[in-house]
């Protein structure tokens, strides 16, 4: 038992360093994605315009950013 002692305490400290870069990690993705997105509907400003003036709903408009987003994030997901 006493043996295995520092190991245990190696194998917590192990975990905890995985957690945190794991976390990073995805923190990381998560505002790279969402930079992205701002400058895609930063550079697509009047184009979501002309589509609101022709109509399309607001609703349908999130749905289209919404869809956008998963364009993005699906295959981060599958790679990562």
């Amino acid at each position: 038992q006493n043996a295995l002692q520092p190991l245990k305490f190696l194998r917590i400290f192990l975990n905890q360093i995985f957690t945190s870069v794991v976390s990073v990690l995805i923190v990381h993705g998560c505002l790279t994605i969402y930079a992205l997105l701002l400058n895609d509907a930063g550079a697509r400003t009047y184009e979501y315009g002309m589509l609101r003036v022709l109509g399309m709903r607001k609703y349908s408009l999130g749905f289209l950013l919404m869809t956008q987003a998963f364009y993005y994030a699906i295959p981060c997901v599958i790679l990562g």
